[in-house]
């Protein structure tokens, strides 16, 4: 005849109790991600906010810059934050790079101030 009324309904809050525990441990590791990695011109940190509108946040509280970007399908924030910077490293590649080659130095001179009162 099948199995008592008291039975499918164990059955059935312990399926539940499982659905539940595995939504709230996905959450909880979303909740509680933070990675820092170590680049050539700083250090950055990243986490994640569940439970938002997709987006992604790039913030640099050295010059208190930062943008949003939501082209992100997930209900989750991405954050990305700078946490230090290598003034030396910056420096080197912000630097412009100078070549010796006529074609450089045709555009060096196209683009010098002197030239455009010619």
């Amino acid at each position: 005849m099948g199995a008592p009324p008291l039975t499918h309904l164990r059955r059935a809050l312990t399926l539940l109790a499982v659905l539940v525990a595995t939504l709230a441990g996905g959450y909880g590791a979303l909740a509680t991600f933070a990675q820092t990695k170590q680049l050539s011109v700083g250090e950055i940190r990243l986490s994640v906010s569940p439970g938002h509108r997709g987006a992604l946040d790039v913030y640099v509280p050295l010059v208190d810059w930062g943008a949003r970007f939501e082209a992100i399908r997930l209900p989750a924030r991405l954050r990305v934050d700078l946490r230090t910077v290598d003034r030396r490293t910056v420096q080197q590649v912000a630097r412009p790079a100078r070549s010796t080659s006529p074609a450089c130095a045709r555009r060096r001179a196209t683009r010098s101030p002197s030239s455009s009162w010619r």
